[in-house]
């Protein structure tokens, strides 16, 4: 079940490396309507090395949201009566479409399909709900409690991704600083370099041309800075003007260098279009990470860096240092990853 376009890129992985299993991607919790879904389209045009490529409905705005799951739910009764899974994997174990799925799965069907965790970025690493009390205790005495009441005594929220009663093995990108309860289950590694080697470099070649991705071949320095969405600038650097500044002075010390926005992002908050080369923002930074060899990473204390030191080890990765909180939960991965500050 892929509900981020970093959970299609790693299902990637999985199915080259098993030769045995047919596997079926199915896009959930999407925005865009399916003929305006561009990666959906992409995935269905490339289609190895899937078996297949699906898509739930987009909720219409008419739909209110117990009738929109109640319709899901039926659509992933016939879905999951045809294929029987032996194995259902995920990037989001809280998910109502997925726990649906694995009780209908081996109570309805008795099958005995096991759960499988996918790697998520920083939220596989830290959960960051410790570090929202208030959001906490209303999923816990809240929204819980309602969603069971809604639908099942299936549902359960775990306390990190990847520790739900469901999963039976998490599939990461780091496994030896997974979190505590992922390191209680079954873990397997998915390895960085294969990447660049054999079926996969040559689909995800197809997918560089969809999004007309180049190497930067006679570039002196390879330079990638990546930026936080606009929506969190304030939280992280007190201002515009703060994180303004010290993009400014990366770009005097790299005039050649590549900027992304988040894959979320619309336009040039930032007003860098005059000033440096841009790489596409609704591409997941994977894609490119797996296709341009870069000498230097640069960004906020994101998924991004991590994904970064995964695909490309040899790379200087570095991240911008701000007082927030979420910078603050993460600094100590960073570091077990040799992710250093960046000093301007």
């Amino acid at each position: 079940m892929v509900s981020t376009f970093r959970h299609l890129f790693l299902g990637l992985s999985l199915a080259c490396s098993d030769k045995v299993s047919r596997y079926h991607v199915l896009f959930i919790d999407q925005k865009t309507e399916e003929e305006n879904n561009r990666f959906y389209q992409i995935a269905k045009e490339v289609l190895k090395p899937f078996a297949t490529v699906s898509a739930i409905p987009v909720r219409l705005k008419v739909q209110s949201k117990k009738k929109y799951r109640n319709v899901v739910f039926r659509l992933l009764d016939a879905m999951l009566e045809t294929l029987k899974p032996v194995e259902l994997i995920t990037g989001n174990d809280r998910r109502l479409e997925f726990q649906y799925a694995m009780y209908f799965l081996t109570n309805k069907l008795s099958l005995k399909t096991q759960g499988g965790y996918l790697d998520d970025g920083t939220g596989s690493y830290r959960n960051m709900h410790d570090f929202k009390h208030l959001s906490r205790l209303s999923d816990q005495l809240i929204d819980t409690p309602l969603k069971r009441l809604a639908y099942g005594r299936w549902y359960h929220r775990p306390k990190t991704l990847g520790a739900s009663k469901w999963i039976d093995c998490s599939y990461l990108t780091f496994p030896d600083i997974a979190l505590s309860p992922l390191k209680s289950k079954k873990i397997l590694k998915i390895e960085g370099p294969q990447y660049t080697k054999g079926f996969l470099a040559s689909i995800i070649k197809e997918y560089a041309n969809y999004f007309c991705i180049e190497s930067c071949s006679g570039v002196s320095k390879s330079v990638l800075i990546a930026l936080p969405h606009s929506s969190i600038i304030k939280e992280l650097y007190g201002s515009k003007y703060n994180l303004m500044s010290k993009v400014e002075e990366m770009l005097r010390l790299y005039p050649s260098a590549f900027v992304k926005y988040h894959p979320r992002e619309v336009g040039d908050p930032l007003g860098l279009k005059e000033r440096a080369t841009f790489l596409s923002a609704s591409v997941p930074a994977e894609f490119y990470l797996a296709t341009i060899n870069f000498d230097l990473v640069i960004g906020d204390v994101s998924t991004v860096l991590m994904s970064a030191k995964w695909l490309q080890p040899g790379c200087d990765v570095q991240y911008l240092p701000n007082n927030s909180g979420h910078t603050k939960a993460l600094k100590s991965i960073f570091q077990d990853l040799n992710i250093n500050e960046f000093v301007l």
